[in-house]
């Protein structure tokens, strides 16, 4: 199943500079992920010529749906009983990648026309993040900070900056 969010994992360039970056952060090779982060980026022309033949609300409903896909999955990952560190790097991933698509470009494309799903994302974003009431469950420090980050209420770190520098090239930094 991660192939489809983030594309195949074989794939990865073992001398990458992002090898070093929390699984979280490691640009998209393909899938879902791929989709968000290659809209999030900036306006390229190929993304003006997308919105020309399908016009932005289709777009937008393509982007809501990924959007959608991975808070599910978040909110999903959440509910394991006692996660393996994978599934904590996996279920961090989703959440980076559903708080940074909310606070970027794609968020506000969904928002624009698909409005009624924007609640639906924030409360499963909301789940997958705090623990359940009358719980003893506790949400590992990897989930909030990659809620923090996303969401840009916090930094990168120097590490995960340059990384991100070299393996995106200069400006494309989130």
């Amino acid at each position: 199943m991660i192939p489809h969010f983030q594309g195949p994992l074989d794939r990865r360039d073992t001398r990458d500079p992002a090898r070093n970056l929390p699984i979280r952060r490691l640009p998209a090779l393909g899938g879902i992920e791929y989709r968000l982060e290659s809209w999030a980026a900036a306006d390229t022309p190929m993304n003006a010529s997308v919105v020309d033949l399908l016009g932005e609300p289709s777009v937008a409903d393509h982007l809501a749906m990924d959007l959608l896909l991975e808070a599910i999955a978040a909110e999903g990952l959440s509910r394991l009983d006692d996660p393996s560190p994978q599934e904590v790097d996996w279920w961090a991933r989703r959440v980076y990648v559903a708080a940074t698509a909310m606070n970027g470009r794609v968020g506000r494309l969904v928002q624009t026309h698909r409005p009624e799903l924007v609640p639906q994302i924030r409360v499963l974003l909301a789940a997958a993040t705090t623990a359940p009431p009358q719980t003893e469950q506790v949400i590992p420090e990897a989930i909030t900070r990659a809620l923090r980050v996303g969401g840009g209420m916090e930094d990168l770190t120097s590490v995960e900056r340059e990384a991100l520098s070299t393996t995106r090239g200069a400006g494309e930094e989130r």
